[in-house]
């Protein structure tokens, strides 16, 4: 496992470290395809538990609120957040009418998605258009990488009480406080 995260790393970080330095759309292109990809694992994960939902559409909104929130700045995200959340329900009540009881809950599902990583991951685009923006996207990303590690190496060495095991299986709370 950890050669696969130094592999990953070395190849990751400074591709991420380009892109934030150079800021602009290639930031935000990179963020668009990293969220886009999340949109895919999310929904992956959304689907294996039973719920029916659009790929395309958890994909296409989530890139959208990134893209638009460069683009426009906040006008744009709200812009693409009511457009992807009328498309959307428009997409479930559909599939009720079609006879899919389920519906409201995998719009709900669905709507989770969009936010958790629309909302939430447009951010990345407000913070590096901050004054020294990219200084602030390098400390955040750091942070995250130094508790990361410290919470793998600490769970590896001292991990004894298993935190989520259905989630994640090899987590520990020792690995938790570690990082």
């Amino acid at each position: 496992m950890l050669r696969e995260r130094i592999l990953v790393s070395l190849v990751m970080v400074p591709l991420a470290s380009l892109a934030i330095a150079l800021g602009g759309w290639i930031y935000a292109l990179a963020v668009s395809l990293l969220l886009g990809i999340c949109a895919w694992e999310y929904w992956r994960m959304v689907r294996s538990g039973g719920y029916k939902t659009s790929a395309v559409l958890l994909v296409a909104g989530v890139v959208a609120m990134i893209l638009l929130r460069h683009a426009l700045d906040f006008a744009g995200f709200a812009f693409a957040a009511s457009l992807s959340l009328l498309t959307v329900m428009t997409y479930h009540t559909i599939c009720y009418q079609n006879g899919e009881d389920g519906s409201a809950t995998h719009f709900t599902m669905a709507v989770g998605g969009l936010f958790y990583l629309g909302w939430l991951g447009s951010y990345l685009i407000a913070l590096r258009n901050l004054p020294d923006g990219d200084l602030w996207v390098f400390t955040g990303l750091a942070a995250a990488w130094f508790a990361d590690t410290g919470a793998y190496f600490i769970g590896r060495r001292f991990g004894k009480h298993k935190m989520a095991s259905r989630v994640s299986p090899k987590k520990s709370w020792e690995g938790y406080l570690g990082g």
